[in-house]
């Protein structure tokens, strides 16, 4: 049998060095994870969808997550830095979004009493978004851990933090929280607390929800409250 010159002249692959092997388990681990983690928020999206109105962007973000996580788990050094990088942008905006957002959204007494009337949805959504933030830090600490980094600097890949996804996750809650106050301060949205305050009394507190206009007039849903009950009410005018 002749030997083809052409294979007997190809490069042999390196063998994996020790660094290597050792960054093997928790690449593995870490992939496992985001695997796990876009699957579920991938359900989730799906299931609230009509009511939350952002499924393709969550599975845009999910998809994101999955591959990521598909090459960690096979082993792919290359991805960990991006991987890491998709960590540091989720914790980012998850911390900026519990500690900008949610009081930009809504105060906190309305937060308050809508977990009491509505425990399964918004402490759900609440508990996720913290599963989230838990699952993402331990994910970065594993990419970020001591055995990964010697294992890129052995491949000669670079070992610094990924800074820049945190700045971009922190920037991006703090616009869309921007957004959200501009268009909250508008004079519809005062001229509804105005109407459900001469509606139901100046000793109730009020938050309005969302304005709309058709061609009969301005309507919208205004959160009622005060220390002992609470309620949507529609306004219009």
């Amino acid at each position: 049998m002749t030997r083809d010159p052409r294979r007997a002249d190809a490069p042999t692959p390196a063998p994996p060095t020790r660094a290597r092997h050792a960054a093997r388990r928790p690449l593995a681990a870490a992939g496992a994870v985001l695997l796990a983690l876009a699957a579920l928020n991938t359900l989730y999206s799906l299931a609230f969808a009509p009511e939350e109105g952002s499924a393709a962007g969550a599975l845009l973000v999910n998809a994101v997550g999955a591959v990521l996580g598909l090459l960690l788990v096979r082993g792919h050094l290359g991805a960990a830095r991006a991987a890491a990088w998709y960590a540091a942008f989720g914790i980012a905006f998850a911390v900026a979004a519990y500690l900008v957002f949610l009081p930009v959204l809504k105060p906190l007494a309305v937060w308050m009493w809508e977990l009491r009337l509505e425990f399964a949805g918004t402490g759900g959504a609440l508990l996720r978004g913290a599963v989230n933030l838990a699952a993402l830090v331990w994910v970065y600490r594993c990419l970020r851990g001591p055995r990964v980094l010697a294992a890129r600097r052995d491949a000669g890949r670079g070992s610094a933090p990924p800074r820049s996804g945190f700045v971009l996750g922190a920037v991006l809650v703090v616009a869309i929280a921007g957004f959200v106050h501009h268009s909250r301060s508008g004079a519809r949205h005062e001229q509804a607390a105005e109407v459900a305050r001469e509606r139901f009394g100046p000793d109730k507190r009020y938050h309005v929800r969302y304005v709309t206009r058709a061609h009969n007039g301005n309507h919208a849903i205004v959160f009622v409250y005060d220390d002992t009950q609470a309620r949507n009410e529609q306004v219009s005018w």
